[in-house]
């Protein structure tokens, strides 16, 4: 006895190779993900660097001035440091703007992959499923007939 084919074997292929291309793009939007929250870190790290050392700054000139030792071309000069010292913070901060922006899309991104993956594994568990179904059938099918053939080749014949 022949098993039947399954008509839909290329189907289940497909389905397979559609979860397999949406793991690929589910793992590159992983990484583009973890990508992200290490430049929000490193964007967080700095402007906080810049402003300890702005600040660290900011206590040495008043101990200097409290102390007497400056003129008026250092306050001058300290004036002109601070207008440097507010642009620097509000270029860190509009980086740590974009790459907070760039970890919102990464995060949607992946929950979109996660999605993808999620709806094509369920397309391939739905075809293999009823391939398990369609081959359990025609186990059954088979064994009926080779039990048929069995009682046919015991049945007497007559005489």
């Amino acid at each position: 006895m022949s098993r039947a084919r399954y008509a839909l074997e290329p189907l289940l292929t497909l389905r397979r190779d559609r979860v397999d291309a949406a793991t690929a793009a589910l793992a590159a939007t992983l990484r583009a993900s973890e990508h992200a929250v290490r430049e929000v870190i490193v964007a967080d790290a700095g402007l906080a660097a810049h402003a300890h050392a702005a600040e660290a700054t900011r206590a040495s000139e008043h101990a200097a001035l409290a102390a007497g030792g400056q003129t008026a071309g250092d306050l001058q000069r300290a004036a002109a440091w601070e207008i440097g010292v507010a642009a620097e913070s509000g270029r860190l901060a509009e980086v740590r703007s974009i790459a907070r922006e760039r970890q919102a899309d990464a995060a949607a991104a992946e929950g979109a992959a996660r999605g993808a993956l999620s709806a094509k594994m369920a397309e391939e568990d739905a075809v293999a499923k009823h391939r398990a179904a369609f081959v359990a059938a025609d186990g059954k099918r088979i064994a009926a007939q080779e039990e048929e053939a069995a009682e046919e080749a015991w049945r007497p014949r007559p005489a």
